[in-house]
């Protein structure tokens, strides 16, 4: 390749020059042609350059040196083109992003990064059909309250609205009953902003185009709004905002991984309105999660309400130190005895334990005993407690339905009929580590074969699908065991 060589220099160029690629090579000659155009987007290390080739750039010369922020070239060494690995420069006059390839200047493909401040509704791109669009990868900053009626937003791809503060950067219109305010179909950063939309409704934000899709927001407000709906998002992550008097529901649907409302306010005192809904159609595939939010939901407004047939894995509806007010209903659907649920430390809700107990009263069905000092599972029909919590009852076995691990204890106290004067050994059964040792409980039978009142009980461990039973074995005879009275519960440590 033959290299001509310019004549002008770079003398200082700053950190905040970035980009990607390295210059390398030594100066030895100037060319008179100038390339004074570029800002090179990189970082340089030395100021030790190369030749440029003027073959490879003749078409884009220029006689004036382009600035950056904060920096620019006012000295410009001879590059040998050769010796940049891929490095990319904008061009001042028309904007075009260029990278070498070694032999050739291309299109360079680069997320516009760009700041669009609003202080007018006519900041906005102009509205075709009262809709206005907004540019992929913008940052569009509200500077103040904005009325942008009868328009609506909708939003490109990772479009980010932002305002100075949520109480002086509002964001309104007045629209059509079936409108949506915001329209977004991909990730939707915002932050310090509110949003008011009178008529219509809020949001409509739907992910589905962009699996990765994620809604990040911060001290954003909605005042006095028909909420919307949030669905098929990798994520939902909501701190530090409010929902103030809200008129209808937010509603999340499809497919969401998380839903997250941290340091949440939300307000409703519109009579048969709900403030959060989670429908039949909805699957949370990790967990929804309200924590140190508070929920004040006036009479005959519902504050959260989960379908039952809405998908949620275990103990992954959590609500945890929420205070819930305002005299309306604050739970609808799934409530704290659902094995879906997760609630602890709120106010105004019942919270979830984990607690089982199953009984017998006059029980008459006898325990076969075929060989002495054999154990085997007690018979009899068990019926469950009536405040049973994440542990089911049946056929004398407590199973556990909690996903966490937790250490429980397990106590039993009953009376049992057998042979005369026999000794009786009872155990409680457990299905991690079989017979739980310390809780292996002998008594003798009285002359008639009565006894009352054995107690026995074991710490164990436990998690979703494990289980306890009562086993006994007669250690006199091969005579059968009728446990008459039993009340076994097991309570969280």
């Amino acid at each position: 390749m033959t290299f001509d060589f310019i004549e002008t220099t770079i003398n200082n160029i700053v950190d905040s020059i970035v980009g990607i690629g390295k210059f390398r090579g030594d100066v030895n000659k100037h060319n008179k042609n100038s390339l004074h155009n570029f800002n090179f987007n990189k970082r340089v290390m030395s100021d030790s350059f190369g030749l440029i080739s003027r073959d490879s750039v003749k078409d884009y010369t220029s006689t004036s040196v382009s600035r950056t922020d904060v920096a620019y070239v006012n000295r410009l060494r001879g590059v040998d083109l050769s010796q940049l690995e891929d490095v990319t420069i904008t061009s001042a006059s028309t904007n075009q992003v260029l990278t070498y390839t070694g032999t050739q200047w291309q299109n360079a493909p680069v997320r516009p990064i760009e700041i669009v401040y609003i202080k007018y509704a006519s900041d906005f791109p102009a509205p075709v059909g009262n809709v206005i669009t907004l540019v992929d990868g913008y940052q569009y900053v509200i500077v103040r309250d904005v009325d942008i009626t009868p328009n609506r937003l909708v939003l490109g791809q990772v479009t980010n609205i932002v305002g100075l503060n949520s109480e002086t950067s509002i964001l309104s219109s007045t629209i059509a009953p079936t409108e949506y305010l915001l329209t977004v179909s991909s990730s939707f950063p915002c932050r310090d902003v509110s949003f008011q939309a009178t008529g219509g409704y809020a949001i409509y934000a739907d992910g589905t185009a962009f699996p990765n899709a994620a809604l990040d927001w911060r001290a954003v407000n909605f005042l006095n709004s028909r909420l919307g709906v949030i669905k098929n998002f990798n994520n939902a992550i909501i701190t530090q905002c409010a929902f103030i008097n809200v008129l209808e529901e937010l509603l999340f649907d499809g497919s969401i991984d998380t839903v997250s409302l941290f340091l949440t306010l939300l307000v409703g005192t519109n009579p048969g309105s709900t403030l959060v809904s989670i429908p039949a159609t909805s699957t949370i595939t990790r967990r929804f999660r309200a924590f140190y939010s508070a929920i004040i939901a006036g009479a005959g407004v519902t504050a959260i309400n989960v379908d039952p047939a809405a998908s949620i894995p275990v103990e992954s509806y959590i609500l945890d130190n929420v205070n819930f007010s305002g005299g309306g209903t604050y739970i609808a659907g799934v409530d704290n005895t659902s094995n879906k649920t997760l609630f602890r430390l709120n106010v105004g809700i019942p919270n979830t334990s984990v607690v089982g107990q199953m009984y017998m009263n006059g029980n008459a069905l006898a325990t076969s005993v075929a060989l002495i000092n054999t154990f085997y599972k007690v018979a009899g029909v068990t019926l469950p407690g009536n405040n049973n919590e994440k542990y089911t009852v049946t056929d004398n076995r407590l199973t556990n339905g909690a996903t966490i691990r937790r250490k429980f204890m397990a106590e039993v106290t009953l009376s049992f009929s057998s042979g005369s004067n026999n000794v009786i050994e009872f155990a409680i059964y457990e299905s991690v580590s079989g017979l739980c040792v310390p809780s292996r409980t002998k008594s003798t039978a009285n002359a008639v074969g009565r006894a009352e009142n054995i107690s026995l009980m074991c710490i164990i461990e436990h998690a979703d699908g494990d289980y306890v039973e009562l086993w006994v074995a007669n250690t006199s005879a091969s005579t059968d065991v009728t446990v008459t009275e039993m009340n076994f519960i097991v309570s969280q440590l």
